[in-house]
């Protein structure tokens, strides 16, 4: 089974299959806020509450898995013959 990277997850907006989460923060809101009035509330579904500074260290830690060397190196990779890249 192939597991998808965190790598760079800051950069890759929008979110979700259809791209309904333009940010990491709408993501956690999303998923902190499962099971509040859901209708088929699943048990096996672990909720994990997290408090302000929990949840700011989640995104810093999110935010930091971001490689800006890799982005630029890709970058000059793909960039078409005779232009420059910062």
């Amino acid at each position: 089974m192939r597991i998808p990277t965190l790598r760079n997850v800051a950069l890759t907006a929008p979110y979700m299959h259809d791209g309904r989460f333009p940010t990491l923060d709408a993501v956690l809101d999303h998923y902190f806020g499962l099971g509040e009035g859901a209708i088929r509330y699943d048990a096996r579904l672990p909720r994990v509450p997290l408090d302000m500074q929990q949840r700011a260290d989640l995104t810093a830690f999110l935010l930091s898995l971001t490689d800006e060397s890799f982005v630029h190196r890709f970058a000059a990779d793909s960039a078409p013959t005779g232009l420059r890249t910062p």
